[in-house]
């Protein structure tokens, strides 16, 4: 290890797209990066160079995120890299003002700084844990980089709360990671591929004949580390050839999503048939999300037509006006077995009562009824994993694609103690979606005779399950 101390302004030698990146961002004047980087190319090495450039260059304030603060402190300010330090240390010694290692936050002069017109900077590096969506609202950025968003959920969520300030602020944004499967971070990449304000780049070190290799090493060397390691192959596509198709550890649906894709089963130019029945699946939030997804048995299949969701907390007649203005035929309305427990108003009445009432009042079709309570959780998301070969989606309906993504998203819940996935699932915003499709997937129709009855009409009970109204099945 050499013990010369490292200068960020001057001893940095970037590699590859590391250099890229960097000359985006000084030279052609972009605000906003995407990297999509493999392992060993040092993401965060680069990243922290040019927040550290930037700071001593121009005053303000500037975050380093990571998903935990245990991994902030791992990664970036404890972190002693063989040739360069510790890292931390790259600033200049004589413009460090204030070093605090347990908030970890540093204080600099910029290179205006003077007795007369003093200039400083201060830099933060923390991970996401320990706050709420709505706490970041408060923050005033002149410059943000998120580490490893592929796999942390909550992060679309604080950078959409951040985003307002940041535009504000003429700020920075830059996004970097390994990939978990088409999530968010997939996502993101789609949509700011063709924007202007971004610069985009990826990086794969596992195939020489692919796009956006980088040769950092050899595919033999990595696939001899990761079996010593008893890494699997889905782990070294993921964090080695930055692949978004690879396995995803944690996530319930992200391969059946992707099976789904792969066999052709998002369907594009469906035209939904408006007189044939349609059946609702509902996740109600008393204070929380609504959730509705809307299924219509044709005779090509059962298609996912359309989803809803609401976090306003509509009323029942405002719902069941949405229903009307739909405009699809209901042959029944699935609700969760809690419909006949929950009481809102004044009134000792329940969920369901308050549903069908205003049912009718809207004139909305169909009959409702309860759905029998899952034995567990599991067995109910074991089911749903199941019975998803058994959909269709209608993805020219951008209510349908924000249903898979919400199911794409969902993950079993992480435990940060052992480091490790549990069977439960993980309470995030995604988990109304996956409860209203976990209902959706208790639906016992038979799809043979629907086939044999498509186009002779709706005529009620041959696409009731046998199940009376109001009771669980």
């Amino acid at each position: 290890m050499s013990n010369k101390k490292f200068n960020a302004l001057t001893d940095f030698k970037p590699r590859g797209p590391q250099q890229d990146f960097l000359s985006a961002m000084e030279n052609d004047g972009y605000k906003y990066a995407f990297l999509r980087w493999h392992r060993q190319l040092g993401k965060d090495l680069a990243c922290w160079y040019f927040l550290i450039r930037h700071a001593i260059r121009n005053a303000g304030t500037y975050y380093y995120f990571f998903p935990l603060k245990a991994q902030s402190k791992k990664a970036l300010w404890m972190k002693n890299d063989p040739d360069m330090g510790m890292v931390v240390d790259w600033i200049p010694e004589q413009l460090v003002v204030t070093k605090q290692d347990q908030e970890q936050m540093i204080k600099i002069k910029t290179i205006h700084h003077t007795e007369e017109n003093p200039s400083y900077s201060v830099i933060w590096v923390t991970g996401c844990d320990a706050n709420r969506v709505d706490d970041y609202a408060g923050i005033s950025p002149n410059g943000v980089i998120f580490s490893e968003v592929g796999p942390n959920p909550s992060f679309p969520d604080i950078i959409g709360v951040m985003m307002p300030t940041i535009i504000a602020n003429n700020a920075f944004l830059i996004l970097n990671s390994t990939p978990r499967g088409k999530n968010h971070f997939w996502k993101w990449e789609q949509e700011s591929k063709d924007d202007p304000e971004w610069f985009v780049s990826a990086a794969q070190n596992l195939w020489p004949d692919r796009p956006y290799y980088t040769g950092i090493s050899t595919p033999e060397v990595i696939w001899k580390m990761a079996k010593k390691q008893g890494k699997p192959d889905w782990w070294v596509e993921q964090e080695h050839g930055v692949s978004y198709e690879a396995k995803v550890e944690g996530a319930i649906y992200a391969s059946e999503i992707a099976r789904a894709e792969k066999e052709g089963r998002f369907l594009k130019k469906f035209k939904t048939n408006m007189s044939h029945p349609v059946k609702t699946f509902w996740d109600i939030g008393v204070d929380d999300d609504m959730i509705c997804i809307f299924k219509q048995n044709t005779d090509i299949g059962e298609v996912i037509i359309d989803y809803w969701e609401d976090n306003t907390g509509l009323g029942t007649d405002e719902i069941a006006k949405m229903l009307f203005e739909k405009g699809y035929y209901y042959s029944d309305h699935n609700l969760p077995w809690d419909a006949n427990i929950r009481q809102k108003g004044r009134e000792v009445k329940t969920y369901l009562s308050h549903f069908k009432e205003s049912l009718r009042v809207y004139r909305v079709t169909g009959n409702t009824r309860t759905i029998k309570r899952d034995s567990t959780k599991q067995y109910g998301v074991t089911r749903a994993r199941s019975k998803f070969h058994n959909y269709l989606w209608h993805v020219d309906n951008p209510n349908v694609v924000k249903c898979i993504d919400h199911l794409n998203r969902h993950q079993r819940a992480f435990n940060r103690v052992t480091q490790t996935f549990t069977e439960h699932e993980a309470k995030t915003p995604h988990i109304h979606c996956a409860d209203a499709f976990r209902g959706l997937t208790t639906d016992t129709t038979d799809v043979q005779r629907i086939h044999q009855q498509a186009g002779q009409g709706y005529t009620g009970s041959s696409y009731i399950t046998g199940v009376e109204d109001d009771n669980e099945w």
